[in-house]
């Protein structure tokens, strides 16, 4: 099974999913994880649930749609009589952003779309929904997201984003999980949304003013992912920071390959690196800057200051101000970083 969210305000839109490959045949379980959104040309994006190989195959040749309009009327036909996929399609059309569900019955214009486990996404509604933030007693968990191309995230994809792995740790049954595959589409084009996301084993409290706050580690229960793009090629590097290691996925002719590194970041990136020949990027590393170009500090829900990022070039670190707190809290904030 899987679980896709989508939403759209008019103007921009998202759609997340995550990546784990349940069932399957035809030689699927060569891999790991499946990529269940593809963007379309400039204008689209294209996410399946269901059949995993009948999906794969129907997204990836949605691909060469050429317009809007060719698109939604290659994913009608694909689904006609395949009652065992449907599909979330979202499109630009004149500098509207607008969301369908494509079943083998047609064609619906939402505003909202879930595809999918019912018992996942009622999971993940109340988490999403939830009044209070949810986290591990004493632990911080740090969220940091961005794209190669302008526009401001809805703090509302990052919720689901989280919502989603939270998801992950208290779905009872299997039918979802991995990582989670973020896109958002707006007058600029499609664009994946790379994110660093760590909980910090329970640091808060023994942690003082000044100090770095850590991505999560393995031993005391934390835990540490990064989604980038991949080059120029197509593709996307996810990487555990426990494992340590990751994978690169990239796009070719018949759907996505993976590729297998272990070792640290600086490890990760160089193996990588020799047998691929491009350079990738992670939200997690292992530099300490020794000169900041900008500080940027986040006040909490009540104007109180928790924290600093020292950002240096596309290096980003976070240190604690020292302001304790009786109980949760949220700050966020945007950073620009420079190449």
């Amino acid at each position: 099974m899987t679980l896709v969210v989508a939403k759209t305000d008019g103007r921009t839109g998202w759609i997340v999913a995550d990546a784990a490959l349940s069932g399957g045949t035809l030689g699927l379980r060569d891999r790991a994880f499946a990529i269940k959104i593809r963007p379309i040309g400039d204008f689209g994006l294209a996410a399946f649930a269901g059949d995993q190989h009948f999906g794969e195959t129907i997204i990836r040749d949605l691909s060469s749609s050429a317009t809007p309009e060719d698109l939604l009327s290659r994913a009608s036909a694909a689904l006609v009589d395949m009652p065992s996929v449907d599909l979330a399609v979202m499109v630009q059309q004149g500098w509207r952003t607008k969301l369908y569900k494509v079943t083998h019955e047609g064609v619906k214009s939402r505003t909202n779309v879930h595809l999918g486990s019912e018992s996942a996404f009622r999971t993940f509604q109340t988490i999403r929904n939830a009044s209070e933030l949810s986290h591990p007693p004493d632990a911080m968990i740090t969220f940091v997201a961005g794209m190669t191309v302008p526009g401001k995230i809805p703090r509302d994809c990052c919720v689901a984003i989280r919502s989603m792995f939270s998801l992950f740790a208290t779905h009872d049954e299997r039918d979802v999980g991995g990582w989670v595959l973020p896109f958002m589409l707006s007058p600029e084009g499609p664009a994946l949304v790379g994110y660093g996301y760590s909980v910090t084993d329970p640091i808060m409290p023994e942690i003082g003013a000044g100090d770095v706050i850590p991505h999560g580690t393995a031993p005391s229960g934390g835990f540490a992912f990064s989604l980038s793009v991949y080059g120029r090629s197509g593709g996307y590097v996810a990487y555990w920071l426990q494992l340590p290691g990751g994978r690169v996925f990239i796009d070719g002719q018949n759907g996505y390959t993976e590729h297998c590194f272990a070792g640290s970041p600086l490890e990760f990136k160089a193996a990588a690196r020799a047998r691929l020949g491009e350079d990738i990027d992670l939200w997690f590393g292992e530099h300490h800057p020794t000169e900041t170009d900008a500080l940027v500090a986040f006040a909490d829900q009540d104007g109180r200051a928790r924290m600093v990022a020292h950002v240096s070039g596309r290096n980003i670190q976070f240190r604690w101000l020292g302001n304790k707190t009786d109980g949760s809290f949220y700050t966020s904030g945007n950073i620009a970083l420079n190449d």
